[in-house]
């Protein structure tokens, strides 16, 4: 579980990382928006994990806290890495910060520290969801499987 956790959480983070820089660099990086394009990063690798996890474990298919647990391991790696990844980027370019918090609606309170408070807590919060969401949909695809089998 924790190869799993670590490979694809590493995943996640780059992608997450890759697509940051990508947009930073085509001038969108400080539109709050995008980062709706995170959650199919995340959705993403959350369905690998879990799935791979599975693959290695077929009698905890239909354990949903396993799966669960699974996902939020993943989402703390991939997500927690991109924060710290962000607060050195926020840090050391002030210039994006200011720009953040003119477009936001608590830009008065918005500081480094306080975004990547706000990242870790969205993060979480998608792969939690996510994760049991990506439960639900692989438990009854094996079901199908494992019924005509």
């Amino acid at each position: 579980m924790n190869a799993i956790s670590i490979r694809i959480g590493l995943w996640m983070f780059a992608g997450f990382t890759a697509f940051f820089l990508l947009m930073y660099v085509l001038g969108f990086g400080h539109r709050p928006e995008i980062r709706v394009f995170n959650i199919f990063i995340q959705l993403f690798c959350l369905y690998r994990a879990i799935k791979a996890y599975y693959a290695l474990h077929p009698e905890a298919i239909g354990d949903y806290f396993l799966g669960v647990v699974q996902g939020l391991r993943v989402s703390v790696i991939g997500v927690g890495g991109f924060a710290l990844f962000m607060s050195i980027f926020l840090t050391m370019n002030p210039e994006l910060m200011n720009t953040i918090r003119q477009n936001s609606s608590v830009g008065e309170y918005l500081h480094p520290f306080t975004a990547i408070l706000f990242i870790l807590v969205e993060g979480i919060a998608v792969g939690a969801v996510g994760s049991y969401i990506l439960m639900r949909v692989l438990d009854s695809t094996f079901k199908k499987v494992n019924k005509f089998s």
